[in-house]
Order: structure tokens, then sequence, then C-alpha cells
């Protein structure tokens, strides 16, 4: 008899059958034993099909099939996501075809899955180690070694990690240790001679690459290495025939094509470079390393508009290949174009949500958009998705920087430092944070790190320049600029810096050589232009400035920071005309050129246009919705205006668009406190200010005015008295001060502010204010000494 399940509609009312109880218990044991047999006879099916599976992707492996293995071992893993061993081969095959991302995630799952597997812990071990993450590559040579002491793999990784770390010595000593251990691996000869490279032993080296070649002609390590020395030596017929045999004994790796293109580029051979990268995106059209080739290709050779435009063509050919799409951002973030990057930012956001990288994305957008604020908040959200990012760390220390928030700059760039103790960057924005703040002691550090960690680090040099001339050290300081202009030559940091030495100097020809030097290194480095058009101001040759300017837009006509100086040469010279076609221009080439939208403006106010002043900030507001800044000022417009009501507006827009922007809220409160409204609100909005700038003077007097209208007079007085010495010739600061002290009986003082107010500015808004201020100070003061006289007598 076969019985059914029973569907859930009709369970309560079997059960609600209790004469039938009994015989549902009954069948309860029989259809438990039913289905135990149908689970059993399920297992064993799923387990012969993923073992099936994992058979036929060895097969195919064995068939030098890789592909087709990769999607057996992926069936076994759907069956069975905890099994390690299709992982494990899954990302050996991963790593065969070079597609490391996966290879990573692979490796990382079969160390959780299966620890005791102690090849991956070293492979990926080795993987870190490609990202940089030397500390936790070492964390997983030792692992394996406190197991298996003799592990070479294990040893050979940890001659890789000390050969990353500087320590030469210590990893060829490991290197040749695994070799003795385990003879015919072929990547500790390969290590060996990477290590002798790096002590530049070129004859060993390639000594050792072609015993390795001897014995497997078709080593791929050891092709590529060769190939890579060979370049390096500018050996290159030589070089290309190791590469060349790199892509033939491995056609379906694009390490050996990547190679070999860039072996063409440092031959300037770009149009077979170029071919490369077209025939590997044909030839391997599933290999994200293969098909990017062309759009990397791109970024190599500095044409970034192609490049955009080409990552923009992949990205939609595999829109779930992230990697490309965020590399996309980054460039567009590189070229300026951030309303697209922003735009494709938030299509990522839709789609990953709380993506890390994501986030690091969007807080660089909003460092650019100079929103330091909303960038913390990104990337705090950012470091609660991986606490141990290298990169969100580095750029929250930055943005904090931005914001004023030194101390926590410092703490993240440590961070940084620590996750990533090879790279320089963090050392770098120290040393800047250091000497920004006069840390003789945190600078020195800094710059020496930089500098034990890459001798060669011209960066390092270059900064140790700048502050030994900022202290006048000029001899040491040329020294380092040299130094650092010899490690890069085609750096136009070098120049420009050394061309400051100069000038301090004296040496005006040889500083203006020098930057004129640096501009044909690169023709858009801006410092070089802003230092050579300020020499020739400061020599009273403002019209030899405009003229080097113009010039130099002839070369880069799609400057807009160029644009911008001329405008601000031309506003100097009072040829608004002139100043203002610059501008325009300046803000075509860029709309995101805050400083040339608020000169513009300046310029059609000086004209006598107001209106074409609104009109411009109008302008800018409307293709910088989420920008504060045409929000402030078009609100200090009509609060000269006298219509202070839509200044308010503005302000509060402002803030609506950046809810810490200290001139809005600062403006907004002085507003409020002048022409009457909530006095809470007022102070609220002055706080926020003061958090978002604490050492402004201008908040400092809205925030004495505030506590002067809450009769909070003392804290008034000790609030605007720094201001007034910080602010001398500020009228209003004085009739504040004054008022302030009027309020306390300090008749003197009152009288003293009060009347400096009138001398600074006898037409100022409050003058009236000021002069029956004066006369009720003179009132008071006499009726208190009459008072006091009848108190003595």
């Amino acid at each position: 008899m076969h019985w059914s399940v029973p569907k859930p509609g009709q369970a309560a009312a079997l059960l609600s059958r209790r004469a039938l109880i009994v015989l549902l218990l009954l069948l309860t044991v029989v259809s438990a034993a039913g289905i135990v047999g149908v689970l059993q006879s399920s297992t064993f099916n799923s387990e012969k099909r993923k073992q099936s599976y994992l058979r036929s992707g060895l097969d195919y492996v064995a068939r030098g099939k890789l592909r087709e293995a990769s999607i057996q071992f992926l069936n076994a893993i759907q069956i069975d996501p905890r099994w390690a061993e299709p992982h494990y081969q899954l990302a050996k095959v991963a790593l065969r075809l070079s597609d490391y991302g996966t290879a990573r995630l692979e490796f990382e799952q079969v160390v959780q899955l299966a620890p005791e597997n102690l090849d991956a812990h070293a492979q990926w071990g080795y993987l870190l180690l490609d990202e940089g993450k030397v500390i936790e590559a070492r964390d997983q040579a030792d692992l394996v070694l406190a197991k298996q002491p003799k592990n070479a793999d294990a040893i050979l990784l940890k001659a890789e990690v000390h050969s990353e770390l500087q320590e030469p010595d210590l990893a060829l000593q490991e290197a040749r240790q695994a070799i003795a251990l385990a003879p015919d691996n072929a990547r500790a000869y390969v290590t060996e001679s990477a290590i002798l490279i790096q002590t530049k032993k070129y004859p060993e080296a390639e000594a050792g690459l072609r015993k390795i070649l001897q014995r497997e002609p078709n080593n791929l390590q050891a092709l590529l290495s060769l190939g890579t020395l060979l370049g390096q030596l500018k050996r290159f017929p030589e070089a290309e025939s190791a590469i060349q045999a790199a892509v033939k004994a491995a056609p379906e790796n694009a390490s050996p094509r990547s190679a070999l293109m860039q072996l063409y580029l440092d031959e300037n051979r770009r149009d077979e470079a170029k071919k490369v990268a077209e025939q590997a995106k044909t030839d391997l059209p599933d290999n994200t390393s293969a098909y990017r080739m062309l759009a990397d290709y791109y970024v190599k050779i500095g044409d970034l508009d192609q490049a955009i435009t080409e990552f923009g063509v992949v990205g939609k050919e595999h829109r779930t290949d992230w990697a490309i799409r965020k590399t996309h951002v980054q460039l567009l973030l590189i070229s300026n174009r951030l309303d697209e990057a922003e735009k494709l930012n938030n299509e990522l956001a839709a789609s990953l949500g709380d993506d890390a990288d994501v986030l690091i994305e969007r807080a660089q957008i909003q460092l650019k958009q100079e929103k330091p604020d909303q960038a913390v908040v990104s990337l705090k959200s950012a470091l609660r998705v991986t606490p141990d990012n290298y990169l969100a760390h580095l750029v929250l220390g930055m943005a904090m920087d931005q914001t004023g928030d030194f101390s926590g700059a410092e703490r993240e760039y440590q961070e940084a430092a620590r996750l990533q103790p090879l790279m320089t960057k963090p050392h770098v924005l120290l040393a800047e944070l250091a000497n920004r703040r006069s840390d003789a002691e945190l600078f020195k550090k800094e710059t020496e790190w930089v500098l034990r960690v890459d001798p060669a680090s011209a960066t390092g040099y270059l900064l140790r320049a700048r502050a030994e001339l900022g202290r006048r050290e000029l001899d040491n300081a040329e020294s380092d600029a040299n130094k650092g202009t010899s490690l890069e030559p085609n750096n136009p940091s070098g120049p420009a810096t050394l061309a400051q030495i100069k000038l301090a100097r004296g040496a005006t020809a040889e500083g203006e050589r020098l930057l004129n030097h640096a501009l044909e290194l690169d023709g858009d480095y801006v410092p070089a232009l802003t230092t050579l058009t300020g020499l020739y101001v400061r020599a009273g040759h403002r019209d030899q400035a405009i003229q080097r300017v113009q010039e130099q837009i002839q070369k880069r006509p799609a400057n807009s920071e160029y644009q911008h100086i001329l405008g601000e040469l031309y506003w100097e010279n009072k040829d608004y005309a002139s100043a203002n076609a610059a501008l325009e221009k300046s803000v075509q080439l860029d709309t995101h050129n805050d400083p040339a939208w608020q000169l513009l403006g300046q310029v059609q106010a000086a004209q006598g246009s107001l209106d074409r002043t609104v009109e411009t900030y109008r302008r800018w507001m409307a293709i910088s919705a989420t920008n504060p800044r045409p929000y402030v000022y078009l609100g200090q417009i009509y609060a000269s205006r006298g219509d202070w009501q839509s200044a308010q507006n503005f302000y509060r827009q402002a803030l609506s668009a950046d809810s810490g922007n200290p001139p809005a809220a600062n403006n907004l409160a002085y507003s409020i406190l002048e022409h009457g409204g909530d006095l809470d609100s007022a102070m609220s909005y002055v706080m926020i200010a003061r958090r978002g700038d604490p050492n402004s003077p201008i908040i400092g007097d809205t925030l004495g005015w505030a506590y002067y209208h809450k009769n909070q007079y003392k804290l008034a007085a000790s609030v605007l008295e720094p201001v007034a010495l910080a602010l001398p010739d500020d009228a209003s600061v004085q009739y504040h001060l004054g008022l302030s002290y009027q309020k306390l009986k300090q008749w003197d003082r009152a009288r003293v502010s009060l009347s400096r107010s009138l001398e600074l500015d006898p037409k100022f808004d409050h003058a009236d204010d000021v002069r029956r201020a004066l006369q009720q100070v003179q009132v008071q003061s006499t009726g208190d000494d009459a008072l006091d006289a009848r108190k003595g007598s």
C-alpha cells in the first residue's frame, strides 16, 4: 500500500481525528524508516556525484584542460561546500591560470575547513605576500614550520618574506636551505636567483636560472625571471626570446604575455606592446588578467582617457568582475571625473552593499569633493567590514588630517604602517604631518624609516630636503635633493625642490632653469609653474608671468589649474575681462575646481555685476549639488544685500549637503544672533562650526557673541579676548568685546574696546550702536563713581 505524505493543508485535519492517533504513530514509525532510506539513498548519490566530479576534475588537470577542471571542482563544491578537497584542487588550478583572486579565496577556505593541510597554509602565505601582507605571510610560514620544521615550501616562503623585509643574507640562507631539502623545487632556485638580483649579483643569478632551464626548459617561473633579468640588463633580444618561450610554454597563462607587453614598453615598442595586449584579450576571453591587459596598457603609457574608455568597455562585458569596475572608479578619480566616479561607485554599492573597497572609493570621492567629515563616516563603515584594511586606515588618516584631527590622523597612519610595514606611504604622510606640526623627532623617525625600508626612495630624500630647506639647512637640503633627483631623474619634484633651494640661496637664474626643467619632465606639474610665476611676480614682472602661463597652456590646453593661475594673474592686474575668460575656461575643463569657481564669482562682483556672480554660483551649485561652498557664497551675497532670510536658507542648504561645514554653521548662527531667532539654535550651530574648525577666530567671535546673547558675559569676554588679539583690526570683534565688558561693569575696558571699534570703521553696521553704548558707559560709570563717593562719605 502506498502512503503519500500529507500536504500542509491536510495536516491539521489529520491531527484532529483522535481516532487515528495510534494509526498516525504507527505511520510515523513506518514513514520515518522510509524517509531515512530515501535520505540515505540521496546522501549516497550525492557522495557518488561529488566524488565523480572530483575525479573528473583531476582527470582534466592531468590532460591540461584547466578550465574544464575548474568547472568540475566547482560542481563538487556546489554539492558539498564544506568539503575541503575540491576547494584545494580549484585553488591549485586557479594558480596555474594566474587567477590569483580565486586562488587566494580558495586556499583561505581550505585552511579554515582543513587546517591540517599544511601545503594550503604555505600557498596561501605566498598569495598574502603577493598582496603585500608580509606579516600575515610570515605567520603562515611559522605555523607550518612549527609542525614540520623541514617543510621546504614554508622555508622558501620565509626566504621570500625576509627578501621583502630587505634582509637578503637571511633570505639567501633560507632559499638555499629549501634547495637542499627539495632539489627538484624549481621555485626555490627562482627565489634564490631573485635574491641574488636584489643584491645585484646578476651573473650568479643568471647562471642559476639557466641551470634550471637546462633541466626544465619550459619552467615558467624560470623563463619569466630570466626574461625580466635580461630586460633589466638591457639585453632585450635575449629577454624577448626567454619571455616568448614562456608564452609558448603556458599559452593559457596571462603572466608571460603581460611580461612581454612590459618588455616592449621598456624598449619603447608601443605598437607591439599594444598588439600583445589585444591578442591576449582575443585568445583568453575568460581570463581576467588577459581581458584587462589592453586597459592596463593604456594606463602604463599614461593615456588615462583611453584607459577609462577601455575599462568601461570591459566592465560592461564582464559586469560581475568587480575588480575591473573598481579600477574604473579609481581612474575616474585620478582624472577628476568625479560625477562619473560617483555614479559608478553608487552602482557598485547597489550591487555589493557594504563592500569595503566600494566604501573606501566613496570616501576618496568625498575627499576630492572636500567633504572630509563624510569621508570619515564612510571609512569607519569600511573598517567595520574589514578592520585590518590597510588602505582604509591610510585614507582615514588623510580624512582626519583634513578635518584637523591630527592625533587621529597620526593614529591611523601608524596603524596602516603596522599592517603594511614595507609600504612607505604611511611613513611619508606621518613625516609630512610631523613637519607641519613642527614635531622634529617624529619627522626624523619617519623619514629615516622611509629611507631604511626603501634606500632608493626618491620621495624620502626629497621630503627630507624640503624639511631641511624649511630649517635653512641648505647644504643638507641640496645634498638630499640631488640624491632624490639622481634616483628618479624623470620625477619633476626633484628639480622643483632643487629650484627652491637655489632660490633660497639667491641663485635666481638657476632656480628658474630648474623649474622650467621640471615642466619639461611633466607638462602638467602645477607646483613648478606656481613657483615660477610667483618668482616673476615678486620681481615685478607680472606680464612675464602671464606670458609664461600662456606658453604652458599652449602645451597643456586641458589643464584647468593653469587657466586658474592665469585668471588669478589677470585678477591681480585688475584685467577683469581676461580673468573672467580664463576662469570660465578653467571651470569648463574641471567642473570641480572650487577655487576657480569662487574667484570667477569675485571677478564678476568686481566688475560690478553681482547678478552675474549669483548666476555663476547657481551654475556651480547645479553642477555640484552636494558641495556646500556655492550655497555658502550665495548666502554671503544675499546677506550683503540685506536679504537675511534668503541667506539663512542657503546656509541651511549648505548644511544639508555637509552637516559639519564650519562656514555655513557659523554664518547661520551669526545671522540668527543678528536678526533675532532661537538662541539655542544659534548656539547649536556655532558649536558645530567650532568642532569643525576649533582654532578659527571668526568662529570664536560668533561663539562669544552667542554667549553675550545668552547673558553669559564672563564666558563671552573670555572667548572674545583672544579673538581680539587674533583680529586686532576687526571693528565687530571690538564691539562685541566692548559690550561684554559693559555688562561686566568693566567701564575702562568697555570704553577702550568700543572706541577702538569706531576708530577701525566709523561706518560699520553697528557704528550707531557703538556710539550709544559709549554714552551709556559714560553715564553708568559716572553713576557708579557717584555711588562710590556716597558710600565713602
